[in-house]
């Protein structure tokens, strides 16, 4: 898979994805759930194995992100953040989301994400440590 297959169906402007996984962020924040199967045993399987354990920590280090894709800096701090986040998607209905930015409203005027999976991979394949991860 690459960036580019992930980045299809998402808006081209970065402030929209950002905005959409704040709002994420909120939402799993005040509506907490357990874990889903395949969620848990991702979250297992990191666990048992070391290389994938060491790459989760390194992937929302600063140092490891690319110059092109700072996103990751803005709305995903760690791998347990990216779990719940990835938990919220699995369990929750997309949500329609209006922007402040009028400049990000004229790039996407609908403010919906259509494939929310793809926006929070988006922003957290970031790094070096996060291709390695995924790919």
């Amino acid at each position: 898979m690459h960036r580019e297959s992930l980045d299809s169906g998402l808006p081209q402007n970065q402030h929209q994805i950002n905005t959409w996984i704040q709002h994420l962020k909120q939402r799993a924040d005040n509506n907490p759930t357990p874990l889903v199967p395949p969620i848990k045993a991702l979250l297992e399987l990191v666990k048992q194995d070391k290389q994938l354990l060491l790459l989760s920590k390194q992937m929302f280090c600063p140092p490891q992100q690319t110059q092109q894709l700072q996103l990751s800096t803005l709305v995903l701090q760690s791998f347990d953040e990216f779990i719940v986040l990835l938990n919220a998607v699995m369990t929750q209905a997309p949500a329609y989301i209006r922007s402040n930015n009028l400049t990000a409203e004229a790039f996407n005027p609908s403010g919906f994400i259509g494939l929310p999976i793809n926006a929070l991979l988006t922003a957290a394949i970031t790094s070096t440590a996060s291709r390695h991860f995924f790919f």
